[in-house]
């Protein structure tokens, strides 16, 4: 185990995380804190969580030599537990290196994730805890052939529900929570997956508060101007007053000098003055939508089976159309064949049948 920090504090206050690893499986959790005097009961609580569930023990625990880590709180639950604490030397932290590596890789993720989404730092707990369940649905060099949540659990973890980290959502409102004129759904952003729920955590700006959703429509795709064409003309996104930054937004440090020996100029105009302010330029949406991605594989599904339907459709008439011809063909044949002429039938025959078919005349 590992603590990390202190970082800049987050929207919920948060200013520490604490990992700790599974030395067998390598999948790693994290816990977020304010104080590092709360890193013992969040130690105690996991502990005996991951107990629970598994049905096994913690034998032993490696960490540094942090106060957090050796204080008589943590100490004595080690204790009472039968647990071995197995401390780093030193200045050594390559004897905690599963940790320390846990720790860095997600932290690079996160960090990657938040300055590619244009979010602010405090979003860093959201990143760290969608990193470290991306780490854990992924091979490793330490394990062959398996996952973190595979070699944990024992089956293969689902990542149907993986979506970028900072995308642009809309989040659908039930109806009872709405009157009969509101709009049906928020302009939100994707920030992970809702502990101990099967939901999606949303930041909601206009709100300025995270909710738990699961009727979520995420743009993987749509994150700012600058992934667009420039000759296309799109708004700003302005959800981000609520902690996203504008990348099209310069600082006074970044003016060009020649702007500012500009407008030292004189004007010659200066004693006739004209409004010379540009008009704002109309802003309308793009009419390019960008589906999310399981929409293009039900389309590619619904295609293949209309073709397959069709192909059957077109080999059904094709089979009924050479029947028809089939069977036209054999009725000229017997119409095209020569009549027999009929031979005359004997006289004999025709007094025989005379005299079989003349019934005696009875009488009355």
């Amino acid at each position: 185990m590992d603590l990390q920090g202190p970082f800049d504090s987050s929207i919920k206050g948060h200013r520490y995380t604490l990992v700790i690893v599974d030395d067998h499986s390598r999948k790693g959790w994290k816990e977020f804190i304010k104080h590092k005097n709360d890193a013992a009961e969040k130690i105690k609580a996991l502990i005996t969580r991951l107990e629970t569930a598994t049905g096994l023990k913690v034998k032993k625990v490696c960490s540094d030599r942090g106060g957090e880590f050796v204080d008589g709180i943590i100490q004595s639950f080690f204790k009472e537990k039968g647990i071995e604490h197995e401390v780093s030397a030193p200045h050594t932290p390559q004897q905690n290196g599963v940790a320390e590596c846990f720790n860095r890789t997600t932290h690079e993720h996160a960090l990657a994730m938040l300055h590619d989404a244009k979010l602010s730092t405090g979003f860093w707990p959201e990143a760290h805890e969608y990193a470290s369940y991306v780490r854990n649905c992924s091979p490793t060099r330490a394990l062959s052939q398996t996952t973190l949540n595979e070699a944990f659990h024992g089956h293969k973890p689902n990542v149907a529900s993986l979506c970028i980290f900072g995308s642009r959502c809309h989040v659908r409102i039930p109806p009872e929570s709405r009157q009969k004129l509101d709009p049906h759904s928020l302009d939100g952003i994707f920030c992970g997956f809702e502990k101990g729920s099967k939901a999606y955590k949303i930041w909601i700006p206009a709100r300025h508060k995270f909710i738990a959703s699961h009727d979520v429509l995420v743009y993987e795709k749509v994150f700012s101007l600058t992934d667009l064409d420039d000759n296309i003309i799109v708004p700003v996104i302005q959800a981000l007053s609520e902690g996203v930054q504008n990348p099209n937004q310069k600082s006074p440090s970044t003016q060009s000098p020649s702007s500012e020996q500009a407008s030292k100029v004189p004007n010659p105009s200066a004693d006739h003055p004209v409004s010379t302010s540009p008009p704002e330029p109309h802003l309308r949406r793009t009419e390019h939508i960008t589906r999310p991605s399981w929409y293009k594989k039900a389309t590619d599904l619904q295609k293949a089976s209309d073709d397959h339907n069709k192909a059957i459709n077109r080999a059904i008439k094709e089979s009924r159309e050479q029947q028809r011809i089939a069977r036209e063909r054999t009725g000229v044949e017997h119409a095209s064949e020569p009549v027999r002429d009929l031979e005359p039938v004997p006289t004999d025959l025709k007094a025989k049948s005379r005299k079989l078919h003349t019934l005696p005349c009875m009488d009355r």
